[in-house]
């Protein structure tokens, strides 16, 4: 084997192997969790029932006006989920977006309500 396709064999199996590790350091966020939402107008306390494929995470939030289907992903030590909801007698879906950092049982962060406004959750996985 000539050096030029050796060098392109390694250059591979690196690239792989980098592809894997990134994707094994990824936080497991799956299973339920109880948050704690602090926004300027109250606090609340939803739940996340998060399943994980990978990085993608899918799910569902509860919260004492119904539920909603979570969508997001995991990147390491970072999340993102987001779901939409109706608000009634409004033409226009809410979206609400989570992003912060999870670490082992713990995740924390800030909420965004589309244009109207932002929050601070921790979650504690059950």
């Amino acid at each position: 084997m000539n050096g030029t396709l050796r060098g392109m064999f390694v250059l591979a199996g690196t690239a792989l192997l980098a592809l894997g590790a990134s994707a094994a350091d990824d936080e497991n966020i799956e299973g339920t969790w109880d948050v704690t939402l602090q926004t300027t107008a109250d606090k609340s306390k939803p739940r996340l029932d998060l399943e994980q494929d990978g990085s993608d995470v899918t799910g569902k939030y509860t919260d004492e006006f119904g539920t909603a289907q979570i969508s997001g992903e995991v990147n390491g030590k970072e999340v993102e989920l987001s779901f939409t909801v109706d608000i009634p007698n409004d033409k226009n879906d809410l979206t609400v977006t989570y992003t912060g950092t999870v670490e082992g049982n713990t995740m924390r962060g800030k909420v965004k309500f589309d244009k109207l406004g932002e929050g601070a959750f921790v979650g504690t996985k059950r």
